[in-house]
């Protein structure tokens, strides 16, 4: 087959479209374009063509999981999921994940760490809730037990005592005992224990008479 024509592609101008016998046969991306030194007029046989394909699209997939990336860090589960909703090749995706977990582009502790502070900073939650979003998220029970073990975090009986301080208002009107079952609920929802719950619960005796 010859190559009868290079087109740049008008939308991303790292990639080039090629034809073959006047008529088009694949998108290419430039790095290869140079690679295999392709250029108008030059012959090629359908092994060679294969195996640039392959490459091209290896490259292609790369490419747009490492932007995937780029937003915040991804758990690899949340990686195999981006492939299977693409219709990623298995093999494609093996070779990707591999180069990926190589490179620490993705590792499931880093993203257990920037997970659990998230929640912290902006949307507090126990650590109840917190391993089963991460067991959700595809992170391994030994994983989340090992981050939870070693790593030192906000203290529980704290953020629960601040998040419910902001809800005291709206329940300002309830009798103590109503208040309390709403207080309980609240936090249980959120993932606390009893423990933290129990700790919050003396804290806001006589600190509710003033509001």
């Amino acid at each position: 087959m010859l190559i009868t024509n290079i087109k740049p592609q008008l939308k991303n101008k790292e990639r080039v479209n090629i034809f073959l016998d006047d008529k088009f046969a694949f998108s290419l991306n430039l790095e290869l374009l140079v690679k295999y030194h392709l250029k108008v007029d030059t012959d090629i046989d359908d092994s060679q063509m294969q195996m640039i394909i392959k490459e091209n699209d290896l490259l292609y997939w790369w490419e747009r999981v490492i932007n995937f990336l780029s937003f915040r860090p991804r758990s690899k589960k949340e990686i195999t999921d981006y492939f299977k909703k693409k219709e990623v090749g298995s093999e494609t995706q093996k070779i990707i994940l591999s180069k990926l977990i190589d490179r620490k582009y993705i590792n499931d502790m880093e993203f257990v760490d920037w997970f659990v502070r998230q929640r912290l900073n902006f949307k507090p939650k126990g650590q109840k809730l917190l391993r089963l979003e991460l067991m959700q998220k595809g992170i391994e029970k030994s994983t989340i037990d090992e981050y939870f073990a070693n790593v030192p975090i906000v203290n529980e009986t704290e953020t629960a005592f601040a998040i419910v301080q902001k809800k005291l208002l709206s329940w300002r009107n309830l009798d103590e005992f109503t208040r309390k079952q709403k207080i309980t609920g609240f936090l249980g929802r959120r993932g606390y224990n009893w423990e933290s719950i129990g700790v919050v619960l003396k804290r806001l005796k006589g600190y509710t008479d003033g509001i």
